[in-house]
């Protein structure tokens, strides 16, 4: 069983990743904005703090939280209606083949990587820096940077 304050912890780290996804995308439009954290934390809140008490401790709360607050956001962004910017690869209406090719090569190499690495890579495809990463992998920005550096040398030699 997840202690109390654990609990806690847990929603407000959530609720810390949902402002940042929402201000990032609706940060013009208020009322979206506003609609979307609403969105995020009501249904981390639902069904008695469900998604929370799924917590199993087998990442750090943060990556946990940065996973649930990120799936929600994009359930909000699904139901939504209204058109405008979406937070990251649903710039374009259209995909061409080449980028197709170029997502699932991109699949296909993750599985080269432990899990922490996965991880690295997707947030700095976030756009996220060494210094966001971080508290969410539970390594300091210094180590952020070694470990993408490494991660990348790896990945050029499969490609070849």
């Amino acid at each position: 069983m997840i202690l109390k304050n654990t609990l806690w912890e847990i929603y407000e780290k959530i609720e810390e990743y949902a402002k940042a996804f929402c201000v990032k995308s609706f940060s013009t439009y208020q009322t979206k904005l506003e609609d979307c954290t609403t969105y995020i934390t009501d249904k981390v809140m639902a069904k008695d703090m469900h998604k929370i008490k799924l917590f199993k401790g087998e990442s750090s709360i943060s990556t946990y939280a940065y996973v649930v607050a990120k799936n929600l956001f994009y359930d909000f962004n699904k139901k939504s209606s209204t058109k405008i910017k979406q937070f990251e690869l649903n710039e374009e209406l259209t995909v061409s083949n080449r980028e197709i090719e170029s997502l699932l090569e991109f699949e296909s190499l993750l599985k080269h990587l432990n899990l922490n690495q996965q991880l690295i890579l997707k947030l700095k495809r976030d756009e996220l820096t060494s210094k966001e990463i971080a508290p969410i992998v539970g390594m300091k920005s210094k180590e952020v940077d070694r470990e993408y550096e490494k991660m990348k040398k790896k990945l050029r030699g499969l490609e070849k």
